[in-house]
């Protein structure tokens, strides 16, 4: 099984579909990630690794040594296998895109196939670990729709927004 074999993308969890354009994410959106293989007769048989980074060096392991972390998930033993996981709030301090960067075991494949010889014995009963990646957009603080409250702090400061969003909610404004 060759690296080059191994793809990943942001996709629909429940299709398991590859968004082409996908949007970029907010803060606690929920992103899934699909991982998938070019090679006949493998599937993914688990992850064991995903780590989302940003290039200013803060990372967050959403899966290490097979394990999901927080609000972390994976379904896997198909040919696609899906992470689904949020965008925590630590990336946007600088919201530059994030690497999506993983590793996946490839395993054989023999559900609905005759074994004639058992593959164990033939060799062919054998685990790949293969690199995955991909990229994902943020938005930024300019592009995220301005509340009435954030746009008071902005002006104002957090001591009289507060107090302003409770009148304005009171009053109808």
């Amino acid at each position: 099984v060759d690296q080059d074999d191994l793809r990943a993308c942001q996709c629909d969890a429940g299709t398991r579909e590859c968004d082409e354009s996908p949007e970029a994410k907010n803060q606690n959106s929920e992103l899934s990630i699909c991982v998938f293989s070019d090679a006949i007769n493998f599937v993914i048989g688990d992850i064991k690794e995903l780590v989302l980074s940003q290039e200013n060096g803060l990372s967050y392991k959403a899966i290490g040594n097979y394990d999901t972390n927080g609000p972390t998930n994976k379904d896997t033993g198909t040919g696609t296998a899906v992470v689904s996981t949020r965008v925590l709030s630590i990336f946007f301090d600088d919201p530059t895109p994030l690497a999506v960067s993983g590793i996946a075991i490839l395993e054989f494949d023999s559900s609905g196939r005759r074994e004639l010889v058992r593959f164990k014995d033939r060799g062919l009963n054998e685990r790949f670990e293969n690199a995955f990646g991909t990229k994902v957009q943020l938005l930024k603080f300019a592009d995220k729709p301005k509340s009435a409250g954030a746009t008071i702090k902005q002006y104002f400061g957090s001591a009289v927004a507060v107090p302003l969003t409770a009148i304005m909610f009171a009053v109808g404004f």
